[in-house]
Formats: structure tokens, sequence, C-alpha cells
């Protein structure tokens, strides 16, 4: 058996049906198909109590990023010029030691020369005072000033020109305190010839010397020869120097004429042109041209050191190589 439903009963489902419908909606609402999603949001600070997604900073701090880079580039560029800066005075430094060294060096070398030449002189001197103890001054006629003559006596006979003779072997000279005697005749040259000689007493562990036979024509010739024997005489005894032994002077007959003798060391060796002309195919070593040119520099030095200049310097007038020094030019 059925019953009729109950219209008051419909009205109040129906009621709740459509009461309840918004609460669903409320809770299980969903937007529309075509509804467009919201702009997203871009922060412009930072907001409080939030912080930025990762990979994205803040302007501020990129700002502050930048003034920091900035800082650190005038930092270096700071140290770069404080660093040049101090490479720079090191470099001041080093140099001004330098200097000081180079003048310190300058003035000692310059002390050191002073005291070589000091000591050479001294030795010059010393070796001069022992020559004029042991030979005695040159006996030559006394430094007569030259004079115009003005007329002739009658028993001196004026002569043109010297005349000069070839001596033979076994002729004997007194040269102030040496005896000479004439073993062979060497050469010639201008109004002199050159002898080899014995002498005694000896000279140097050497009975064996060297004479000079100079005939000058007046006393103007035998003031310049004196000069030249007394330079000798200073010289005797020096390195690379031919060593100067005696001389004497006398008046030839009755003629303007003086027969001047002056011996001196032989050298018994080869001239230095003789030398190096034997040297043709075998040419001279450089250390041979460089050994030469300081034993003559040496010579030279010794002259200089006494105010002396000799003013015909050539490979002539270098007498021996090698010579009583071993190895040595004289």
């Amino acid at each position: 058996m059925s019953s009729s439903p109950d219209p008051a009963l419909n009205n109040l489902q129906h009621h709740s049906r459509r009461s309840a419908s918004p609460q669903t909606q409320l809770h299980h609402s969903h937007p529309p198909v075509n509804a467009s999603p919201p702009p997203p949001h871009i922060p412009l600070g930072k907001s409080p109590g939030k912080s930025p997604s990762p990979g994205h900073i803040s302007l501020q701090e990129r700002q502050q990023q930048i003034k920091q880079q900035q800082q650190q580039q005038q930092q270096q560029l700071l140290h770069k010029q404080q660093q040049r800066q101090h490479q720079k005075e090191i470099q001041a430094k080093i140099q001004a030691q330098q200097q000081a060294q180079a003048q310190a060096q300058a003035q000692a070398q310059a002390q050191a020369q002073a005291q070589a030449q000091a000591q050479l002189q001294a030795q010059v001197q010393a070796q001069q005072a022992a020559v004029h103890h042991q030979h005695g001054h040159p006996q030559l006629p006394p430094q007569v000033p030259p004079q115009q003559p003005q007329g002739q006596p009658a028993h001196i006979q004026p002569q043109a020109q010297p005349t000069l003779e070839k001596l033979p072997p076994g002729t004997v000279f007194k040269v102030g305190k040496h005896e000479a005697k004439i073993v062979k005749y060497l050469s010639e040259g201008g109004f002199a010839h050159i002898y080899v000689v014995e002498i005694s007493p000896p000279e140097n562990g050497s009975n064996i010397a060297c004479l000079k036979r100079v005939i000058v024509p007046n006393k103007e010739g035998l003031n310049l020869l004196r000069a030249e024997v007394e330079v000798m005489q200073r010289l005797s005894g020096c390195d690379n120097i031919v060593n100067y032994y005696d001389s004497n002077a006398s008046r030839m007959g009755n003629t303007h004429f003086y027969e001047v003798l002056v011996l001196m060391e032989l050298c018994t060796n080869k001239s230095l042109l003789d030398y190096m002309n034997s040297r043709l195919t075998t040419k001279l070593t450089e250390s041979e041209i460089l050994k030469i040119m300081y034993d003559i520099s040496k010579g030279v030095y010794y002259m200089h050191a006494l105010k002396l200049i000799h003013r015909d310097i050539k490979i002539e007038n270098v007498s021996s190589y090698p010579t009583r020094i071993p190895n040595t030019a004289e």
C-alpha cells in the first residue's frame, strides 16, 4: 500500500538543497575556464618579512655591489701606484749607492796612482843617487853659452866638417873611471861610431860594453850632447832603458871639434826593426805585440816621471829585443 508524499516535507528538502548549494559553491568553486591569470608580482624593494627569490637581487644591493667593486678597483690602483713608487725609490737608492761606489773607486784609483807615481819618483831618485855615488858626474866640460865667433886664434885651424875614422880593434880609450879596449866596430850614424869594447872595471857583472864615439863641431853641439848624457845618467838603472856607465870629452887638436866618448850597456840582441824583419813569414802574435808595447810604454813612463819627453819614438830606436830582462824590449 502506497502512501503519497507529504508536500511540506518536499518543500523542506528542496529548501535544504538550495541553501546547501551556495556553501558547496563557496568551498568547491573553480574559476571560469576562459578567465585570465593575475599578473605576477615583481617586488621593487625588500618587503618586510619576505626574502627575494633565488637568482634575483634588489636594485639597492646591485648599487652596493658596484660601489664595492669601484672601491676595490681604486684600492688596487692605489696599491699599484704605491708599488711603483716604492720601486722607484729602491732604484734611486741603488743608483745613489752605485754612484757613491764609483766615486769611491775613482778616488781610490787616483790615490793609488798618485802613490805609485810618488814611489816611482822616489825609486828613480834613489837610483840616480846610487849612480851618482858610484860613477860621479859625467866628465864633460862645463856648459858654455853659445857665442857668435869673433875671429879665431892663430893656433886654432877651422874646418868645414868634422872627420871621423874607424878605429882598429885593440885601440884603448880612457873613459872617465873606465878603461875601454875596442873589440869590433858595429855601426855609424851622423857624426858617431859605435863599438863593442871590453871595459875595466866591469859593470853589472860584465866586462863587455858599448862605446859611442861622437865628434861635435862646436861648443853648442857639446852642450847638447852634455844634456843628452845627463838624461842618460838620470835614467840609468830604470827598467827597459839602456844603462849609462861613464863618459868623457876632449878637444881634437887645434880645432873647434870635440871628441865625446859615452860608455853604456851593450844591447846584444837584435833591434826591434831587425826582430820584426825576422818574423815576416811567422807573424807576431797579438800577445807578443802587446808585450812589446807594454815594455816600450814602461820605459816612456819612467821618462815622463822625470818630466822628460823622448820626441823620437820609433822601432829603430828600440835597441834590443829581448833585453837583459827576459822577453822585454829596451
